[in-house]
């Protein structure tokens, strides 16, 4: 575990934050995953069957609200590598689908020990909650052999150092 990094990213939160209480940076192990996320309050976890790729899976998903932000994490163990792509391609069709996106960009998302998948994005969105209220969100989907995952963060107006602060929190070994 790469725990200088996470150390590094805490130390620079605390410069840029200072004592903020809406944000309180804490380190979360996913289970059965070698994937360690840094989230800015303490979330929520709950598990689910859901169909993905040929199987039904479990899916695991984290979510807070700091900040007037939503952070969410979400993955499940497909048990088929070669779908990997295929599933992360849907997986964002789906989610742009849930908030209506009216306008989004992509572009390659890279963390180091993650399969290289042109599926492996960031995007940005614009869009309509249930709710009718407006929002953003900015998103990754990546790969760890047959696990899939999302990371993304919803909001009226997402402040841009968390977002990129949760998004470099994502941690490999």
């Amino acid at each position: 575990m790469h725990y200088s990094s996470l150390a590094a990213v805490l130390c620079s939160l605390l410069l840029l934050h200072g004592c903020s209480p809406a944000l309180n940076w804490r380190a979360v192990h996913l289970e059965k995953t070698t994937l360690t996320a840094l989230f800015p309050c303490k979330p929520n976890q709950e598990t689910r069957a859901v169909s993905l790729g040929a199987n039904a899976s479990v899916m695991t998903m984290l979510a807070c609200d700091a900040d007037n932000a939503t952070f969410t994490l979400a993955y499940a163990d497909i048990q088929d590598e070669a779908m990997t792509g295929e599933v992360l391609e849907h997986w964002r069709a789906a989610t742009l689908g849930n908030i209506r996106a009216s306008t989004s960009s992509d572009k390659p998302f890279v963390l180091k020990g993650v399969q290289t998948l042109p599926q492996s994005v960031q995007v940005l969105a614009n869009g309509v909650r249930t709710t009718a209220a407006v929002v953003t969100v900015e998103a990754v989907w990546f790969a760890v052999g047959s696990h899939v995952f999302q990371a993304a963060v919803y909001a009226e107006t997402p402040h841009q150092t968390a977002v990129e602060t949760y998004f470099a929190g994502l941690q490999l070994p």
